[in-house]
């Protein structure tokens, strides 16, 4: 699938019903960019509407000439819990429908990764479920030292979908990933950085600023494209390996399992 083709999907896919709040909006500034999450009241959680909106972000960034691009959330309380299941229940409704959804927001995910740009991921909170997944979307990942990420997909009876469980082997090999998602349990910042998913660990935002992002931001576009070009970047190098984890999503998504588990939990 293509970045295009993702966009039209998610699109097809947030039209009409009934507008959930929460939204992501792009902060540009000439050396360095914010993508920031922003539903703190569903702790972060991602509409079809707010997924659309992370594209755009990431389709304006294609053509930036900045250095650095922060993803980031409001709030102390959670990074992002995954999808808002309000929303996403009421409007992925078949396997077809829950295939193209992981396709596309896999798709624009993996795309940030491609950006001729270095993306941090700054992780305060929890990261839950498919904001697990959007914490591996980063070139880098930086955590508070309260942060939390838990791949709890197996205890709701479903899998990665978001293009998370290639991007979670990449960073931290097969058999730890294997571990990581049949354990799904939560995992706090030291742990993360013990198994290599985080880089470090920082006491708040403006100390990660200071260390990570500052410095970066100082290199100017050419030179930060020049590094990724060196560690294997290539242009669309974003927009591949989705195809199998979004078809086992779309396999247990109307599953059983997943049923009773949202059905144990109060979420439907």
């Amino acid at each position: 699938m293509t970045f295009e083709e993702a966009m039209v999907g998610l699109g097809e896919l947030a039209r009409g019903g009934v507008e959930v709040p929460g939204s992501v909006r792009l902060e540009l500034r000439e050396s360095t960019a914010r993508i920031v999450i922003d539903n703190p009241d569903s702790r972060n959680a991602m509409t079809l509407r707010m997924m659309v909106e992370l594209g755009e972000a990431v389709r304006h960034l294609r053509a930036w000439s900045g250095a650095v691009v922060i993803l980031e959330a409001t709030g102390e309380r959670a990074f992002c819990s995954g999808g808002h299941l309000k929303d996403v229940l009421t409007r992925v409704r078949t396997a077809e429908q829950a295939r193209m959804m992981c396709m596309a927001m896999g798709t624009v995910l993996n795309e940030l990764r491609a950006l001729p740009v270095l993306s941090v991921t700054w992780v305060q909170g929890l990261a839950l479920g498919g904001g697990a997944e959007l914490a591996t979307s980063g070139d880098l990942l930086f955590m508070s030292a309260e942060a939390k990420v838990h791949f709890v997909h197996a205890r709701l009876g479903i899998v990665p979908g978001w293009g998370g469980a290639g991007r979670l082997r990449a960073r931290v090999g097969d058999k730890v990933a294997e571990s990581i998602l049949a354990e799904a349990t939560p995992m706090g910042a030291r742990r993360c950085l013990q198994v290599g998913l985080a880089g470090e660990v920082y006491s708040g935002r403006a100390a990660m600023l200071k260390a990570q992002v500052e410095p970066r931001a100082m290199w100017g576009h050419a030179a930060v494209q020049a590094l990724k070009q060196a560690c294997g970047w290539r242009p669309g190098s974003g927009t591949s390996g989705l195809e199998d984890e979004a078809m086992s999503f779309a396999r247990v998504w109307l599953g059983e399992a997943h049923r009773e588990a949202l059905d144990s939990r109060g979420l439907v």
